[in-house]
Parts: C-alpha cells; structure tokens; sequence
C-alpha cells in the first residue's frame, strides 16, 4: 500500500518548490507551511484564503489570486490521483489475500488399503457380535420393543417389554 502523503503528494512537493523558486520565494520556508495550510483547511475556499494571507506580503496582486487558485487545483488534483492509488492498492491487497487463502487446500485423508481392511474387519466383528446377541434374546425368549414416548424412541428389553414402561428415554 502508499504510504500516507505516497506519490502524488510527493509530485505536488516537487512542483510547488519548482513554482515557489520561480515566484523567488523561499522553497523551504514556504513549501512546508503552504503544505500544512492545504492539509489542514477543509474547504477550497478555506484553502484560497488561507494562501492568500500568506502570500499577500510577498505576491502582487494580480499575480496572487492566479498562484492561490492554481496551488489549490494542483493540491486538489494531487488528492484525486493519491486517493485513487490508494484504492488500486487496498484492491491488489484484497486480491493478493483471496489468492494466498485459495492456495490453502484441505488435502483429503489418505487412507492405505492396510487401514481399510482394518475398519471392515471391526465392522464385520461388531455386526457377527450383534447378531450372535440377537439369537441368545431369541432364545431366552425375551423381548426388545421399540415404543414411541412423545418425541422420543425408547427401547424396552426384557420378557414383557411391551407391556412395561421404561422410567425415563434418554
């Protein structure tokens, strides 16, 4: 990003110490507290007076009302192109981030085939011991039964779940 008081700033530096020179003004002296005017009046209007007090005692008066009108357009000018700089430089930093954040890649897991035969042969453990467990309820002759509680699926176990409430569903 420029810097505050970047290029075109730096530009209207170098052309009002030119045109002071050529004035036979004191570049030095005078640059930096016209500089100062022109940062600190709010209004073009503000500014022309304001460089008009300054350079009164220096300037004829003709000549004055020509210098205060031209310093502040070259002022107003030099503002325009600063503040567009700017903004082309807040949007390539805005850019530079979406694409540092698109380079960012959540990589997918990589799972080795070792790792599948793994998980398949807990599943097929877990489902054979499940199934074992349904044929020994069988064959106590109890019971599981799935009830509807309100908004809640309760299962009840034992030889008369259907005909017994359980205490609380989680």
């Amino acid at each position: 990003m420029a810097a505050p008081g970047g290029e075109a700033v730096g530009g209207f530096a170098a052309w009002l110490a030119a045109r002071l020179e050529a004035l036979g003004l004191d570049r030095a002296v005078y640059g930096a507290y016209i500089q100062g005017l022109l940062r600190e009046e709010e209004s073009d209007e503000e500014r022309l007076e304001a460089l008009r007090g300054v350079l009164a005692a220096c300037l004829e008066e003709d000549l004055l009302n020509d210098v205060c009108r031209e310093v502040v357009e070259k002022w107003s000018e030099s503002q325009i192109v600063d503040a567009k700089e700017k903004k082309e430089d807040e949007i390539q930093a805005i850019a530079s981030m979406m694409e540092k954040q698109a380079k960012i890649v959540v990589k997918p897991k990589e799972v080795s085939q070792e790792e599948k035969q793994r998980k398949a042969a807990l599943l097929a453990q877990y489902a054979n011991v499940t199934d074992e467990e349904d044929g020994e309820d069988e064959q106590d002759g109890s019971i599981a039964t799935a009830v509807n509680i309100g908004s809640e699926k309760c299962i009840l176990f034992g030889r008369k779940a259907a005909s017994t409430l359980p205490l609380s569903c989680p």
